[in-house]
């Protein structure tokens, strides 16, 4: 009960200080939200699930799917604060353009337009940058909580609900659709990053597995995801035939 008392009383104190900055002018409405809704609310939920259920894979879970909910939130409801932003910042590198400074200055225009093809990619994906970014946030601190708590999580067994199966489903065929593509394709991403974790338990299970120093294994194979993306989907497609087929048969959830 005093645990409780002390999580709401944090919880209070952050919010009235969140309240406090954004009247003193030093955060807009955006990064209020985000830390409300990305921050606080998923912290909230991963904690209450966690406790509840005593499982990190459930917290997990739950906390992965809020961090999606508010992407597509915060996606239709401050899409024009973000763009705003962005293409102030594309304004700043066209005006450096414009004076001709080196390096930036190109005689045949390379640069402009991997430029622009950046701030296409910016615009478009933003839900699936700002989803992709929570969700690995998530994870790394469910990590670093179950090194401290008393409930240990054997990550090397965690497995996603097969539910998860049918939300990638559903993103494909919305990918598919012209009207909702874009929406599909963030959709995707994410997922694919959620999946991304479940092969990375199955990595490190096989690791612990075959190889005596399974540690120094699965620090490679994680450099090596940052360095090659194929390898990263591989990874990805890992815990998609996992969360279907179970393939490391530990009916785990």
């Amino acid at each position: 009960m005093l645990k409780e008392k002390t999580r709401v009383t944090s919880f209070t104190i952050i919010c009235l200080g969140i309240v406090a900055l954004y009247l003193f002018g030093m955060i807009t409405i955006l990064e209020i939200s985000d830390i409300a809704g990305s921050v606080l609310l998923a912290s909230w939920i991963f904690i209450m699930v966690l406790i509840r259920t005593k499982d990190y894979t459930k917290a997990l879970y739950y906390g992965c799917l809020s961090q999606f909910a508010y992407g597509i939130f915060r996606t239709y409801l401050f899409s024009g604060i973000y763009q705003q932003r962005i293409e102030t910042i594309f304004e700043g590198y066209e005006n450096i353009l414009g004076s001709g400074i080196k390096p930036f200055s190109s005689d045949n225009g390379q640069f402009e337009i991997i430029l622009m093809q950046i701030k296409s990619i910016l615009l478009d994906y933003q839900m699936a940058i700002w989803g992709v970014t929570m969700v690995f946030a998530v994870y790394v601190a469910a990590l670093f909580l179950a090194k401290r708590s008393e409930h240990k999580w054997q990550h090397h067994l965690f497995r996603f609900p097969h539910s998860l199966i049918y939300l990638f489903i559903l993103a494909l065929m919305l990918a598919v659709i012209p009207y909702t593509r874009m929406f599909g394709l963030n959709s995707v991403l994410i997922i694919i990053v959620v999946f991304l974790l479940q092969g990375l338990a199955i990595v490190e299970y096989w690791c612990k597995k075959h190889f005596k120093n399974s540690r120094f294994v699965m620090l490679a194979i994680i450099i090596l995801m940052f360095v090659n993306i194929f390898f990263a989907l591989l990874v990805s497609l890992l815990g998609l035939i996992d969360n279907w087929l179970d393939i490391r048969k530990i009916n785990h959830i």
